[in-house]
């Protein structure tokens, strides 16, 4: 077998645990979706843990003879102080969490957009990715720039605004301004 054809078919396994690992998240989520039991609000973390904390300590002090505790409650101090620091689970502005199936179909509407813009002639329009999640048409544009309706580009953006709408049923989720 050729080195192509190797890799040909490794690309084509990696493809299919790809698919299948969709196909799971998929399932789980509409599991959450129709489990009455699951909760559709999360508790506090420290709530949670001062919850916990208790019965770990009884438990650990019945199976060790140790009294654990204080020195429990002194080391989620540290852990809250640690999150709060670093914004771990946005703790330090609860408007910063999002929701994630928001998140994916934003991406998945930007990722979509990205295509069709590359589609329609704007080749050097990048994908999406962790440092921009947004469609980056800095390419194109210069900070003269306005926006108007006969522009080429927002002739563009409106265009395949439809189209992504209906290839994919995906459309421009305008972010809610929380105050």
């Amino acid at each position: 077998m050729g080195e192509f054809s190797e890799f040909a078919e490794a690309l084509l396994d990696q493809i299919s645990v790809e698919i299948n690992e969709e196909k799971e998240i998929a399932q789980l989520a509409e599991k959450i979706n129709t489990d009455s039991d699951f909760p559709n609000q999360f508790i506090e973390l420290e709530s949670f843990s001062n919850s916990l904390l208790p019965d770990i300590s009884k438990k650990i002090e019945s199976f060790k003879g140790y009294v654990l505790l204080k020195r429990l409650y002194s080391i989620w101090s540290i852990i809250e102080d640690c999150a709060k620091t670093y914004n771990l689970w946005g703790v330090n502005d609860e408007q910063e969490w999002e929701d994630p199936a928001e998140l994916e179909e934003r991406w998945d509407f930007n990722l979509h957009m990205a295509e069709c813009f590359r589609d329609q002639g704007y080749d050097n329009v990048a994908d999406p990715n962790p440092f921009n999640p947004e469609i980056d048409l800095s390419f194109y544009i210069d900070e003269d720039w306005e926006l108007r309706e006969e522009d080429p580009i927002v002739q563009t953006w409106m265009k395949c605004e439809e189209i992504v709408e209906e290839e994919h049923g995906l459309t421009e989720r305008e972010e809610e301004d929380e105050e």
